[in-house]
C-alpha cells in the first residue's frame, strides 16, 4: 500500500494489527494516503511508550478523520488519557458503530489542556461495544473529550467480569437498545434495565452453573422478549466434543422451555488443536440438537466463527 498510493482511494475496509512503536514511521506514511472510500477501520496494537504515544495518537487520528468512515474498531492501548482522547478530535461525523477494547488507562483523568474536542457528544452512535474494562470505558462516554452520543443506541455489546457495573452512562439508551451482546452472564446483567431487548447474544466463555443460574432466572416478562441467543463455546479440555455434546444436550431443552418466544440459536465452537474431528462429531448430532429445541427454533452450528459474533 505504501508503494501504491492509488489503491488507497478504493479501499473500503482497512485492518492493521500488531501496531507497535517500532512501526510508527510505516504507519505515518500509510496515514498520509487518502482513503476516500474507507468505511470500516480496525486497528489493534500497543503504544504505552511515553516517547512515541503522542505521535502514534496523532497518526491514528488521521485514519479516523476520513469522512466516509462509519465503523471503527479500535484496540490500541495508549500511555495517557490525552493520547487516547486526541485520536477522536475531528473524527468522522458519520461513525455509527464503535468498538473499543483492552483499555487499561484506569480511572478517567481530569481534562487535559492539550485536547480541545471539536465535536463533543455530537456523533450519534447506533451501536457501541466494549470489553471487560466496562466501568472505565463507560465513564469516558460522559467525559468532555468524548465525541459520541449514546442516548439512542440500538445495539450494545458489553463484556463484564467484575462484580459491579455502572449503567448510568447508558441510561439514555436503556429503552432503545434492542440487541444486547453480553460476555459472561451475571447478576449485573439483569434484563429489567433493558426494557426493549428483543435479541440477546451471549458470548459464553465459561459453561458453569453460576452463569446459567443468572441466565435462566431473569423475570418471565424479560424472557418473553428474547428472540435469539448466540453462544460461543471455547475448547478447554481434551474431551472437547464429548463434553460439549453433553452440555448442549442439557442446555438446549432448557432454552426451549424457558424462552417461549425464542426463534433462533446460533452456536459457534472453537476447534481444539486445529482438527475437525470434534466438529464433525458434533455436526453429526445436529439432528438431535434440533429435536431438543423443537420445530419453532432454528439452530445454526458453526466452527471457529468468531467473526459471526461480531457482526
Amino acid at each position: 500500500m505504501e508503494h501504491s498510493p492509488k489503491l488507497a482511494g478504493i479501499v473500503k475496509t482497512l485492518c492493521i494489527t500488531g501496531i507497535r512503536p517500532v512501526y510508527l514511521e510505516h504507519l505515518q506514511r500509510l496515514a498520509h494516503h487518502t482513503f476516500r472510500q474507507l468505511v470500516n477501520l480496525r486497528l489493534e496494537g500497543y503504544c504505552k511508550d511515553p516517547a512515541t504515544s503522542p505521535a502514534m495518537s496523532a497518526t491514528i487520528q488521521r485514519f479516523l478523520r476520513f469522512q466516509s468512515l462509519t465503523v471503527a474498531q479500535i484496540k490500541v492501548a495508549f500511555h495517557t488519557w490525552d493520547d487516547f482522547a486526541r485520536i477522536w478530535n475531528g473524527c468522522s461525523p458519520n461513525i455509527r458503530h464503535l468498538t473499543y477494547s483492552t483499555w487499561n488507562l484506569g480511572k478517567v483523568e481530569p481534562t487535559g489542556n492539550s485536547v480541545l474536542l471539536e465535536n463533543k457528544h455530537a456523533i450519534k452512535l447506533e451501536s457501541f461495544a466494549s470489553d471487560d474494562a466496562a466501568d472505565c470505558i463507560l465513564s469516558w462516554l460522559q467525559d468532555a473529550r468524548c465525541p459520541f452520543d449514546v442516548t439512542g443506541l440500538k445495539a450494545h455489546k458489553q463484556g463484564i467480569r467484575q462484580d459491579h457495573f455502572d449503567y448510568d452512562p447508558l441510561v439514555g439508551s436503556l429503552k432503545t437498545i434492542r440487541v444486547l451482546w453480553i460476555t459472561n452472564w451475571g447478576e449485573q446483567h439483569n434484563l429489567s434495565r433493558f426494557s426493549q431487548v428483543s435479541q440477546l447474544n451471549i458470548d459464553l466463555i465459561h459453561t458453569d452453573a453460576q452463569l446459567e443460574f443468572h441466565l435462566f432466572n431473569s423475570t418471565p416478562e424479560k424472557k418473553a422478549l428474547i428472540r435469539a441467543i448466540r453462544l460461543r463455546i471455547p475448547s478447554r479440555t481434551p474431551g472437547f466434543s464429548g463434553g460439549v455434546h453433553v452440555y448442549l444436550v442439557q442446555l438446549l431443552p432448557r432454552l426451549q422451555s424457558n424462552f417461549f418466544n425464542l426463534r433462533a440459536v446460533h452456536i459457534s465452537l472453537h476447534r481444539p488443536g486445529g482438527h475437525g474431528a470434534d466438529f464433525d462429531y458434533l455436526n453429526a448430532q445436529l439432528g438431535e440438537y434440533r429435536r431438543l429445541l423443537g420445530p419453532r427454533i432454528d439452530l445454526c452450528l458453526n466452527l471457529d466463527d468468531v467473526r459471526a459474533f461480531d457482526q
